[in-house]
């Protein structure tokens, strides 16, 4: 069924307790899970504000139709502008472990359409961020030493105003990522169709990023960051600027054995380009029929 509610915030505060949330079938996710937490477009989904280790499980939701509204989390007195971020579900200080969960047709006015995330490590498998939106971080936002881990997600389809349509890591966010795919993630004004890092450093194993778009680096763009990425793909992925699949301002990531094949820019730098004092190191890459 369908999930709502009437009160301030979310539809759903797992309030700090070691408890699992299990839809009726979470094996039923493949494109939208049966069990629903709707937003009505009026609150977030979900929130975790009150140290939620792993033992907080949420397994087999579709989250739909968040929106990322004020609320006192931190019982300041105050909104501050963190308090507005995450459309779909928003971790301050938490880590619950997702599994099987659906974030499709979430509002961010800000940060994190899907998921906005700060000082919060989630360990995420079988997910899906789909046709989220937001300024910075569409799908999935990382800030503040934020580190979550993710197997076999997927990003597609989220538009950035901004900066990062699939995921925005910034602040010292070092996520680990493997077997995930950006596929058709747009950030419209700035950098990074598929993923954003600034002053963060990923961990990527085997990910593809095909058909994302931005001005600057469709695939992932790195400003002062070095990512490692073992084994991942950049496929059709355009900027209308520099940096078709990957671009690096002040970067020096680690790559090996990448693929960067049919990746085009306008510009400078089909399949990577590098600025500033980058110096990416390569092993066993290859680079095929850029533009």
């Amino acid at each position: 069924g369908t999930y709502t509610s009437t009160q301030d915030g979310h539809v759903v505060n797992m309030l700090g307790k070691a408890v699992t949330l299990r839809s009726s079938d979470p094996s039923d996710s493949d494109v939208v899970a049966a069990t629903i937490i709707d937003g009505e477009n009026t609150r977030r989904g979900l929130a975790c504000f009150e140290g939620e280790t792993n033992t907080t499980v949420i397994e087999g939701f579709t989250i739909t139709n968040g929106f990322g509204v004020g609320f006192d989390y931190n019982v300041d007195d105050e909104i501050d502008n963190w308090e507005n971020y995450g459309g779909g579900m928003s971790n301050y200080n938490s880590s619950p472990t997702l599994t099987s969960c659906v974030f499709i047709h979430n509002i961010a006015i800000g940060e994190g359409g899907g998921m906005y995330n700060r000082e919060s490590s989630p360990a995420l498998t079988n997910c899906t961020f789909t046709d989220n939106e937001a300024d910075r971080g569409a799908g999935l936002r990382n800030n503040f030493n934020s580190a979550p881990t993710l197997v076999d997600c997927n990003f597609t389809n989220n538009i950035a105003e901004i900066t990062g349509g699939g995921m925005y890591n910034s602040n010292k966010s070092n996520p680990t990522l493997n077997n995930c795919s950006f596929i058709n993630n747009t950030a419209e004004m700035a950098a990074g169709g598929g993923m954003y890092n600034n002053d963060s450093n990923p961990t990527l194993n085997t990910c593809m990023f095909m058909g994302n778009t931005s001005e600057d680096s469709g695939g992932m763009d790195n400003d002062d960051s070095s990512p490692i990425l073992n084994y991942c793909t950049f496929t059709d992925n355009m900027a209308t600027l520099d940096g078709g699949g990957l671009r690096n301002n002040n970067s020096s990531p680690k790559l090996t054995g990448c693929i960067f094949s049919s990746n085009s820019s306008a510009d400078k730098g089909g399949g990577m380009v590098n600025y500033n004092n980058s110096n990416p190191t390569l092993t066993g890459c290859m680079f095929i029929g850029n533009n």
